[in-house]
């Protein structure tokens, strides 16, 4: 099979860095696996089923509904105890939502520092209408005018924007887009697993050693489907998309028709946020395993995005995706996310990443 890297990277011409000490500090591997979790898959299983402690604040999260440029609304759990207190918007991975285990656990080590918390769920809560909206892997723009209501309707200071798996790759791409003019209001970003290689990672998603979790994802995306059907049944091939046995034919069936792509090799080709990594601005820590077993990290690899000095890439030999179980109990074991909520705390106090140029 043929995975051949992408092509050249767009490569950052800016002058200045993110704090030399932070970013070294940041890029270094100092994730120690659990014992009994050394396997890529059992790191990647394993945190995914296991119950999070519920954050003392949790429940005083409220719901709140933003709609978008296109009339596709949004749900939002938030908590803002202090609109002067950054806050952390968190995107979730596929099939996930506002209350995912991962949120749940950046929840608990940032709520504590006097944070606020927006948790988007990424899917069309409408009830109008019109056609439906996908949030699929590259709607940066959509997720950019969530962000900019978010803080201009609740009144927020700064923010500081995180995303998992796809969200991931929705963040970096919108981060990047912005190339040389982010919001001054955006404090920083950081990404775990991020899917920044749609055509290299679809081909992963398709062999067999990725059979387990190609059904799970599959289950949850035919859930959404399914709930929303009646929608959806003027606009695609209901049976089409159920009978879809790849993520790549799911796109194809349900993704494409919806998001207005010309074809599945168009939606891969164009929403990767691989080739924009080298023009991010933004101070932004990704955290990677080299170890994972559905994603590439090709992007993360190449000289435009690790000589990007507004970027701590870290690339960890173990970890699988989205896992990073740490052999430390207590505020370390989910040890991503650990790492997140240290390297946020500490951006206040440094300047800005110096624009692209």
């Amino acid at each position: 099979m043929n995975r051949e890297k992408p092509g050249p990277s767009i490569v950052q011409t800016g002058a200045g860095t993110l704090n030399p000490g932070i970013r070294k500090a940041f890029q270094e591997d100092s994730f120690q696996p659990h014992p009994l979790l050394g396997n890529r898959h059992l790191q990647t299983i394993v945190p995914a089923y296991f119950k999070r402690p519920i954050p003392g604040e949790w429940p005083a999260l409220r719901g709140r509904v933003f709609t978008l440029f296109d009339e596709s609304q949004v749900s939002c759990r938030c908590l803002i105890r202090n609109e002067a207190s950054p806050t952390l918007l968190v995107l979730h991975g596929m099939g996930g939502s506002g209350s995912s285990r991962y949120i749940l656990g950046l929840a608990e080590k940032v709520l504590p520092l006097g944070w606020n918390l927006l948790a988007p769920g990424l899917y069309d809560v409408s009830t109008e209408g019109k056609k439906p909206t996908v949030f699929h892997s590259g709607c940066s723009r959509l997720v950019e005018d969530l962000v900019k209501q978010a803080r201009d309707q609740l009144g927020l200071s700064l923010i500081f924007l995180a995303g998992v798996s796809m969200g991931g790759n929705i963040l970096l791409k919108m981060i990047g887009e912005w190339s040389s003019s982010p919001p001054p209001w955006v404090l920083g970003a950081a990404a775990i697993s991020p899917l920044t290689d749609l055509p290299g990672s679809s081909e992963i998603m398709e062999e067999p050693a990725t059979l387990f979790y190609r059904k799970r994802f599959l289950r949850k995306l035919r859930k959404t489907m399914l709930r929303d059907a009646v929608r959806y049944q003027n606009y695609l091939d209901s049976e089409k998309v159920l009978q879809a046995g790849t993520i790549r034919e799911f796109d194809e069936a349900f993704t494409v028709p919806l998001s207005g792509f010309s074809s599945v090799d168009e939606y891969y080709g164009t929403q990767s946020s691989g080739p924009l990594l080298g023009l991010i601005s933004v101070p932004t820590l990704i955290i990677h395993s080299l170890d994972d077993p559905i994603l590439t990290s090709w992007a993360l690899l190449a000289d435009s995005a690790r000589n990007n000095p507004c970027l701590a890439i870290c690339l960890t030999a173990k970890g699988g995706h989205v896992g990073f179980f740490s052999r430390h109990a207590g505020q370390g074991r989910y040890w991503a996310e650990a790492r997140i909520a240290d390297f946020a705390s500490r951006l206040p106090e440094q300047p800005k990443c110096p624009a692209a140029s």
